[in-house]
Parts: structure tokens; C-alpha cells; sequence
């Protein structure tokens, strides 16, 4: 796998090593349902995403 280095350059990504965690914070300024996933090629569709419910 290559290295995802570059991708910190998005202001609310987080690097996270394998079999690694993390807790990101984040405010949200609206309710709603969001999706997340992790845009490394492939790994989106091999189902490395998720839903938020902000309420």
C-alpha cells in the first residue's frame, strides 16, 4: 500500500496506523446524517466507511 502521506494536507483528515485508533473532534453546525469513509483507493469500496447522526 502506498503511503497516504499527502493526504493530511485536508484539514479534518486523520493518519491512523493499522490496527491503530484515533478520536478525532470535530464541531458540527447543523443537524443531520453524514457519511465518512476512507479515500485511499479501494478501501471506500471495500467498505472502510460509516454514517454520523448528528442530533
Amino acid at each position: 500500500m502506498s503511503s497516504s502521506s499527502d493526504m493530511m494536507d485536508e484539514p479534518n483528515a486523520v493518519d491512523v496506523s493499522a490496527g491503530g485508533t484515533a478520536r478525532p473532534v470535530y464541531t458540527f453546525d447543523r443537524l443531520g446524517t453524514l457519511e465518512y469513509g476512507c479515500q485511499v483507493p479501494g478501501h471506500y469500496a471495500a467498505g472502510m466507511l460509516g454514517t454520523i447522526a448528528v442530533i
